[in-house]
């Protein structure tokens, strides 16, 4: 079953509210959080409307600062926590493998 433009629009609007529910915020098709000392975020995608991608990504919040230092740019680190997670310009981050096996995790 192929998903129409609306049909994806509404997939997108569930995961973000089940995401909100479990203390993530949401900017375009990702979801984050500050956990501890760490910035936790997923990006999600549906493909060819058969299965739902996404990536974790996790990396210490004080890593930002550091790169935009580097980069001459420390007016970003007062910028909102979504730039850290959707920005151009960011901290690499550790990967977890992608997953489309239908599983999840709790962060």
């Amino acid at each position: 079953m192929k998903l129409d433009k609306e049909q994806k629009k509404e997939l997108r609007n569930l995961i973000v509210a089940y995401a909100k529910k479990l203390g993530y915020k949401a900017r375009q098709n990702t979801i984050f959080r500050v956990k501890d000392a760490a910035m936790v975020y997923c990006d999600f995608l549906v493909v060819d409307s058969k299965k739902l991608v996404y990536r974790v990504n996790i990396k210490n919040y004080d890593y930002d600062d550091i790169f935009w230092k580097i980069m001459q740019m420390t007016s970003n680190s007062k910028e909102p926590d979504s730039l850290r997670a959707v920005g151009a310009f960011q901290a690499p981050t550790n990967h977890s493998k992608n997953r489309t096996d239908g599983t999840h995790r709790s962060i």
